[in-house]
């Protein structure tokens, strides 16, 4: 199975948690996670997003979400005031 990436849809192993992943990190000690965003409730709500471990989570279908990265804007530093 293949490692999670941004933009994959996945499924947490043991709770079956289930969403998008919208960002990835790793620890000093090598710990790998990946951070999971679940759809929308039926009544329009949210769940907040939850860290996985990379290995615990499967790939359920790849990169259904894609992002254009953008020159300006967020690359900015903040306004010092």
């Amino acid at each position: 199975m293949s490692k999670p990436q941004i933009g994959d849809r996945v499924k947490e192993k043991i709770t079956g948690y289930a969403g998008v992943v919208t960002a990835k990190c790793e620890y000093i000690t090598g710990c790998k996670q990946v951070l999971v965003n679940p759809p929308l409730k039926a009544d329009g709500g949210y769940e907040d997003p939850r860290w996985f471990d990379e290995d615990r989570v499967d790939v359920t279908e790849a990169k259904v979400v894609t992002i254009t990265v953008v020159e300006n804007g967020f690359g900015e530093a903040a306004p010092i005031k």
